[in-house]
């Protein structure tokens, strides 16, 4: 009886840790997201760096001025979620992929072609 216990123990704990690292793992990421993007267009460069562990960096340079935004992120339904750091806000864009370039529309519902670097 204690055997038999202690195997549906084991078998218990070892279902656990598969669900748990299922649940961790990257599903809610595109992996043809994963990359560094560039736009660059009349004085403006906007560069994405999306991580494969959902976390990712947005560099704008406009003229001499530049900053830098790190964030994290996920894809779902054709939609990039992003939330910066220090920001609770969710910035949604709908993205598609033409050929070789990331597409995202903006808020303004303008699309921007990404290259990838």
């Amino acid at each position: 009886m204690k055997k038999t216990v202690k195997n549906l123990s084991l078998v218990f704990i070892a279902m656990f840790t598969v669900i748990i690292l299922v649940g961790c793992s990257n599903s809610k990421i595109d992996s043809k997201v994963i990359g560094t993007w560039n736009y660059d267009t009349d004085g403006l460069n906007s560069t994405y760096v999306f991580d494969k562990d959902g976390t990712g960096e947005q560099t704008i340079k406009v003229g001499e001025n530049s900053s830098k935004n790190k964030f994290t992120y996920e894809t779902k339904e054709g939609k990039i979620l992003i939330t910066f750091e220090n920001d609770s806000d969710v910035f949604e864009y709908k993205y598609r992929f033409e050929g070789k370039n990331l597409v995202l529309k903006d808020s303004f519902d303008e699309e921007l072609i990404y290259k990838k670097k």
